[in-house]
């Protein structure tokens, strides 16, 4: 497969599980761009690919190396065995940075941040240029923001509650997702290399594709940016559960089942706002009630009570704005306290009470 692809199916599959870590915002962004990267690196056994190309001499060199020890390409990097090692050399660069105990602006043991700092660029200049983003500026790109990374000190091993090295996931995901599209095609992959040379595919040889022909560019390219598209969709706040969380607010499917059948009524904004106006709403106005307390307090007949005051101002002043949906036949109204309910504090609420919708 081309490596736009390769890189395309890498941030495809961070995206796909970042639930499961979970990581959103700037992380998610930042791990996809990674495994985008990733996602070219099983290429590095070729010096003319995509990821050898990115710092142009030194990484050229650093391929003809891998070259040699991995046993050419689509060999050593292309298997299961290498998928492993390459996922540890980053889980101990992740782990070296960790122990710089970094601070914006200075660290304690620098050094600890070289195979961090080295790893970060590779896999951002190469999935930058992967993707055609930046053009020839792309490696700068990649090392601008790499450098960023570790001077802010943002560490990769504890962006997620279990403390997972997200560097090491990057890199293992992307491999993968390399590994499997080119079990589409005619080669296929030896995994158990070097135990066995035997070239697995994921398709019946017949209808195995050919790299940069009809079927990858008309069929497989668009699918991968339609699944991409719709999972990063997902991850930054669509309606879609996984399991008793979602990413944009952690609400429980109850909570969320509720949601999407209550509309929202006239006053919510500001009863969310005041703890003392919970669960009070609009209620019919009976005619002998329709009248201003008048000691100049409270609305609709009521006595003084805790709250009413702001009630009744609330409810003047919504009824002067447009756009709240409250007409002149919804009044604030009789106020009645629920048999134990308690307030923020823990004591009971007094002349809160719940109000039922004309």
């Amino acid at each position: 497969m081309l490596g736009h692809d390769h890189a395309l199916s890498g941030a495809l599959a961070f995206a796909a599980v970042a639930p499961l870590l979970p990581v959103t915002g700037t992380h998610l962004a930042v791990a996809a761009a990674l495994t985008a990267g990733a996602g070219v690196l099983p290429d590095l056994d070729e010096p003319g690919s995509t990821i050898a190309r990115t710092f142009g001499f030194l990484t050229g060199a650093f391929a003809w190396i891998v070259h040699q020890l991995s046993g050419g390409h689509r060999k050593g990097t292309h298997s299961l065995l290498g998928v492993a090692l390459m996922t540890l050399a980053a889980y101990g660069a992740g782990q070296w940075q960790d122990s710089a105990h970094v601070t914006a602006g200075h660290t304690q043991l620098w050094w600890h941040l070289i195979p961090a700092g080295f790893l970060l660029a590779l896999l951002f200049s190469a999935g930058f240029r992967a993707l055609y983003i930046g053009g020839h500026h792309a490696d700068l790109f990649g090392l601008g923001l790499a450098a960023l990374i570790l001077w802010q000190g943002w560490d990769l091993e504890k962006v997620t509650p279990w403390h997972v090295s997200v560097l090491a996931v990057c890199v293992c995901l992307g491999m993968l997702a390399h590994i499997a599209g080119d079990m589409l095609t005619h080669d296929g992959c030896p995994l158990l290399y070097p135990a066995s040379r035997y070239d697995f595919g994921l398709l019946p040889e017949p209808i195995r594709i050919t790299t940069n022909k009809l079927a990858e560019r008309w069929v497989i390219s668009p699918l991968l940016l339609i699944a991409l598209a719709y999972f990063c969709w997902r991850d930054v706040g669509a309606p879609v559960l996984i399991g008793p969380q979602h990413l944009a607010g952690k609400l429980s499917l109850a909570e969320v089942g509720r949601g999407r059948h209550q509309r929202p009524r006239a006053g919510h904004r500001a009863r969310q706002a005041d703890p003392l106006l919970a669960g009070v709403g609009p209620v019919p106005v009976r005619p002998e009630q329709h009248c201003r307390d008048p000691r100049g307090g409270d609305e609709g007949g009521v006595g003084p009570v805790a709250g009413a005051s702001q009630l009744g101002r609330l409810a003047r002043h919504l009824g002067r704005s447009p756009g709240h949906g409250l007409d002149d036949g919804l009044l604030v109204g009789h106020l009645e306290r629920r048999p134990g309910q308690r307030g923020p504090a823990g004591h009971p609420q007094r002349g809160v009470g719940r109000a039922a919708p004309v």
